[in-house]
């Protein structure tokens, strides 16, 4: 619970930070901000690296991955999909609702 409460925290002292944070530092934030990017993929790149290494596939265990793919890949594609629905059945007029440039430009743009 500890670290659930520490990281809750540096979430929130960033979100306060990075709307202060440009006022304050007036000319220089640019400056600020490409050396704060820097070490922001750097860091994350630490992470996804040892993320990386300490992953192992099991063979005999296939099946259980490829559940995890379809489970893993259905919660990217079912809201993005609901999206585009309500894009074209809420937002645009009923005579679009067969237009397939409408459906392309809706499913791009969600």
């Amino acid at each position: 619970m500890k670290k659930i409460f520490s990281f809750s925290l540096l979430l929130i002292l960033g979100l306060v930070a990075s709307q202060i944070l440009p006022g304050m530092l007036g000319e220089s934030y640019p400056a600020f901000r490409a050396g704060a990017t820097t070490f922001l993929y750097v860091c994350l790149s630490f992470i996804m690296i040892n993320v990386g290494r300490e992953f192992e596939i099991d063979k005999k265990r296939w099946r259980s991955y490829a559940e995890d793919y379809f489970i893993a890949m259905a919660t990217a594609a079912v809201p993005w999909l609901l999206i585009a629905l309500y894009y074209v059945f809420v937002l645009l007029p009923p005579e679009f609702w067969g237009n397939g440039d409408a459906w392309k430009e809706n499913l791009l743009l969600s």
